[in-house]
């Protein structure tokens, strides 16, 4: 459970990180920022899929439902 907790809280803490602490202000830097959330939130995923496949579909659903209430409040 430990390695599963520890790579989300690494995904989300360089998604806060990028956006608040340190912004990056150049397209290069912005893309590569992105990047790095990216793989971040791609370990997280695939560490919970191979430590317990049903906690993995639990992390890709609480994903999908952030996205829509996001999409929901933006009016889309």
């Amino acid at each position: 459970m430990h390695p599963v907790l520890s790579t989300t809280v690494a995904a989300a803490g360089t998604l806060a990180v990028f956006l608040f602490w340190a912004p990056p202000r150049t397209r290069v830097s912005r893309a590569c920022a992105c990047t790095i959330i990216a793989i971040a939130a791609a370990a997280a995923v695939g560490c919970a899929f191979a430590y317990f496949p049903p906690l993995g579909w639990v992390e890709v659903g609480a994903g999908i439902s952030a996205t829509g209430m996001w999409l929901a409040s933006e009016g889309a």
